[in-house]
Order: structure tokens, then C-alpha cells, then sequence
């Protein structure tokens, strides 16, 4: 979902361990890194977007619209133990 999230141009929000500091997100977008010549796939791996990602608080954060997958698909949602 990471890498997708970066082809289609989103911005992607990753919480890091430390919520309790102020900028405890990590954000990346598309643009920046194809300035950077560094490859989405690359960048969407956790470690590497760590290297690569900008820290944000949560102001600094777009507005987001989440579709939950349990509203839209019935069934087991994916992580669920026997999905």
C-alpha cells in the first residue's frame, strides 16, 4: 500500500515509535524523491523511508480521507488471523 500510495502521487504518513514528541510522523511524497532520483520502491521500504521521509507533527499533516475495508468488504479484514 506504501508504494501505491507514492505512485499515485499521495502524500504517505507513517507514525513512528515516539508518538509522545511532537514530530512523531513520517512523511513522503512522490515529487521530492524523483527530484532526488531515488526510487519509490526503495523509498517505501520502512528503513529506507526513514532515510528518505521528512518528520512532520500532526499540524503539518494534509488532510486525509481513510475508507474503512470492514464498511466496503464484508468478510475477514486482511491481517485478520484466518483471512
Amino acid at each position: 500500500m506504501r508504494l501505491r500510495a507514492l505512485q499515485d502521487g499521495k502524500w504517505l504518513y507513517m507514525a513512528l515509535p515516539c508518538l509522545a514528541r511532537p514530530q512523531c510522523f513520517l512523511a513522503l511524497h512522490r515529487d521530492p524523491l524523483m527530484a532526488k532520483g531515488i526510487p519509490l520502491t526503495t523509498a517505501a521500504n520502512m528503513g529506507n523511508a526513514l532515510m528518505h521521509g521528512q518528520l512532520v507533527d500532526f499540524g503539518e499533516m494534509q488532510p486525509i480521507l481513510l475508507r474503512p475495508i470492514s464498511l466496503f468488504n464484508p468478510g475477514p479484514r486482511p491481517g485478520d488471523p484466518g483471512s
